[in-house]
């Protein structure tokens, strides 16, 4: 019996996803079907064909909160 965790990892495929980086630090992965959908918010990401990441002005976790509480994101 696996986990579903390990399940997963183990089928995870690179090549679908696109890295996500905060600051030169991947911290996750994107879908490469759901970036187009990030185009929405160029003031954030920045996308092209090898990754995504959040644009410098958010690079500070203050300026990420400041910015989530403003737009009231997850309310």
């Amino acid at each position: 019996m696996s986990l579903p965790a390990i399940v997963a990892a183990s089928r995870f495929d690179a090549s679908a996803h696109l890295p996500f980086y905060i600051d030169r630090e991947r911290v996750g992965w994107i879908r490469r079907v759901d970036a187009p959908a990030l185009h929405s918010w160029p003031d954030v990401f920045h996308i092209d064909q090898t990754l995504i990441r959040l644009v410098d002005t958010f690079s500070d976790l203050n300026a990420r909160r400041a910015w989530r509480s403003h737009r009231h994101v997850g309310r």
